[in-house]
């Protein structure tokens, strides 16, 4: 589905599959008074809001975030039950910097879930893995890499709600953050997914193949595309999509 914001920008967003001229059964919900934010493509509405204006840059494909070193404003808020509730689970990106990646907390323990990643130069590909045959483990590049695991969360995972963070460390939920900690750097393809995805999988992802199946969220940061959706005057609105043409494209704005 592709249309104009309020403010004559072209979006584009992807859309169930259904069958030319059929009513729609879902609805994209734009929270009001959000002004920046990062759709999420899994069609699961676990929008993402974006703080601070980290600067667009080449990403690993396409476009991607570049955070500033030494800094508390920047930083993604990930809704929280893209991954609370969750026993299994996988969590993958691209990243080219390092300090801490993923921050969870649960409303008194703040470092319940935390990913600190290395300094490290050029991108590099990360999976959190967690679930049945596989145990526990972070990889870096397709490569075990557990020294990159901070704390593991519960099982299952209990956020609280603001309490998921990328690219910042939270000392309290959703905020007091340490510049010292701060990430800095790159971070491209952003993917949740409720279930421990097998190494066939993680592969196929490392070599740019989308994996669709149990996936909660997923951020491409292409800059232009479903993501970001920003509304520069602040002033957003529900989106609901109440019918498909043949190329997809009808919808209706409240």
């Amino acid at each position: 589905m592709t249309g104009v914001d309020d403010n004559g920008k072209r979006f584009s967003l992807a859309l169930p599959p259904a069958e030319p001229g059929a009513a729609a059964n879902n609805s994209l919900i734009i929270p009001l008074g959000v002004s920046n934010l990062a759709l999420d493509g899994s069609g699961k509405n676990h929008h993402v809001t974006i703080h601070g204006s980290p600067s667009w840059v080449d990403g690993k494909f396409g476009r991607g975030f570049d955070f500033d070193d030494h800094q508390t404003s920047q930083y993604l808020d990930v809704f929280y039950t893209s991954l609370d509730g969750l026993s299994d689970f996988t969590i993958v990106f691209w990243a080219c910097g390092g300090e801490y990646l993923i921050s969870g907390s649960d409303g008194r323990n703040h470092n319940y879930m935390l990913m600190r990643g290395p300094t490290a130069s050029g991108w590099h590909f990360y999976v959190w893995r967690r679930g049945g045959e596989y145990g526990a483990h972070i990889y870096e590049d397709l490569v075990q890499a557990d020294f990159l695991i901070y704390s593991n969360p519960g099982d299952p995972v209990d956020l609280a709600p603001g309490g998921l963070i990328i690219a910042q460390e939270q000392d309290r939920v959703g905020g007091g953050f340490d510049p010292g900690q701060s990430f800095s750097g790159k971070l491209d393809e952003i993917y949740i997914y409720s279930e421990a995805l097998s190494d066939e999988e993680m592969e196929m992802l490392f070599n740019g193949i989308i994996v669709t199946k149990s996936l909660t969220l997923f951020l491409p940061l292409d800059e232009g595309s479903s993501s970001p959706f920003s509304f520069t005057s602040g002033a957003s609105y529900p989106i609901t999509v109440t019918a498909y043409s043949p190329d997809g494209d009808v919808y209706t704005k409240k």
